[in-house]
C-alpha cells in the first residue's frame, strides 16, 4: 500500500504543540482490514482514518480507524479528522451555505462533529460513572505519589498526581501496567496558570501497542468532565504533554462535552 493516496493532518495543534499526525483515506470498494492493519504499522505513529467512498456525500459516516497495527474502536481525533476531510471536500465544491453536522459512528461510541470559528468541535456523552480504585498499585506503576485514581467508562483509568512539572517527566513502568490491567492509563495534574491551562495530561496504552499517545480526544472528553467537577468550571483548557504536544478546549453541560481543537493540513 505504498502508493496509497491520503491527506495528512495534524490534530489538536497550537502554540508549542505539533498535534497528532493522521492520514485520511477515501477507500473505494470493500475495506481490506488486513491491509490497513499492516499499513498502520508501517506508518506508525500516524493514525490511519479510512472513509468508505460511498459515504462521502452523507452526514452519517462509519469510518474505520487503525493505529499501531490495531483497529481503534473509539478515536475522537480520528472521527474529527474524518469530518475535516468531508468539510474540505464540500468547501471545494461550493461555499458552505449551511454548516452540516456530521454524525460519526464508531464501534464503541457515536458522536457528532461540527465546524466552528475555533476549529472542529466534537460532541460526545462523557458520563464518568467513576469508580474509585486503590491508589497503591498505581503508585507502584508510576513510581510516584498519587492523589486520586478512578476507573471511568469501560476502558480508562484516570490517575491524578501533584503537578504538571512532575507529570512531564513521569516514567511509568509500562510492563507492570500491562500485567496489572487491560485499561488505558490517563495521568493528569492541575494545569499551569502561566500556560492558561486548567489541566494537563498524558496517555499510556501499551496493552494496545501504543506506549504513549500524542493527542487523545477520547481521553480528554472524560478529563473535561473530571476537572469540571473538581474546579467547578464549565469551560476548560487542557494540554497533552506528549512529545508532540496537543491543545484542547471544551465545554461541559451535564454529561455532554463539546471538545474543540485545531486541525491543520500538512504536506
Amino acid at each position: 500500500m505504498k502508493d496509497i493516496e491520503y491527506q495528512l493532518l495534524s490534530a489538536f495543534s497550537g502554540v508549542g504543540c505539533k498535534g497528532s499526525p493522521h492520514r485520511v483515506i477515501i477507500n473505494s470498494g470493500a475495506i481490506d482490514e488486513a491491509q490497513y492493519l499492516d499499513y498502520s504499522s508501517e506508518v506508525s505513529p500516524d493514525i490511519v482514518v479510512v472513509i468508505p467512498e460511498e459515504q462521502i456525500n452523507s452526514t452519517d459516516i462509519s469510518p474505520r480507524i487503525f493505529h499501531h497495527g490495531q483497529e481503534v474502536l473509539f478515536c475522537g481525533s480520528g472521527a474529527m479528522a474524518c469530518a475535516w476531510m468531508l468539510y474540505s471536500r464540500l468547501e471545494q465544491q461550493e461555499p458552505l451555505q449551511n454548516n452540516p453536522k456530521f454524525k460519526i459512528h464508531l464501534p464503541n461510541k457515536d458522536l457528532s462533529v461540527l465546524k466552528t470559528a475555533k476549529g472542529l468541535s466534537m460532541e460526545v456523552n462523557a458520563a464518568l460513572q467513576a469508580k474509585r480504585v486503590r491508589i497503591g498499585p498505581w503508585e507502584a506503576i508510576l513510581r510516584h505519589q498519587v492523589l486520586d485514581s478512578v476507573e471511568v467508562a469501560a476502558h480508562y483509568v484516570i490517575v491524578e498526581i501533584e503537578s504538571a512539572a512532575e507529570l512531564r517527566y513521569l516514567r511509568p513502568n509500562l510492563k507492570q501496567l500491562c500485567r496489572y490491567t487491560n485499561k488505558a492509563l490517563i495521568v493528569t495534574a492541575l494545569g499551569r496558570a502561566d500556560y492558561r491551562e486548567d489541566y494537563c495530561m498524558r496517555y499510556f496504552a501499551p496493552q494496545f501497542g501504543n506506549d504513549e499517545d500524542s493527542a487523545t480526544a477520547s481521553a480528554n472528553s472524560y478529563l473535561m468532565k473530571y476537572w469540571q467537577l473538581k474546579l467547578n468550571k464549565n469551560r476548560l483548557q487542557g494540554r497533552q504533554l506528549s512529545n508532540l504536544g496537543a491543545l484542547f478546549s471544551g465545554t461541559v453541560r451535564g454529561s455532554h462535552v463539546s471538545l474543540s481543537g485545531k486541525f491543520v493540513a500538512r504536506t
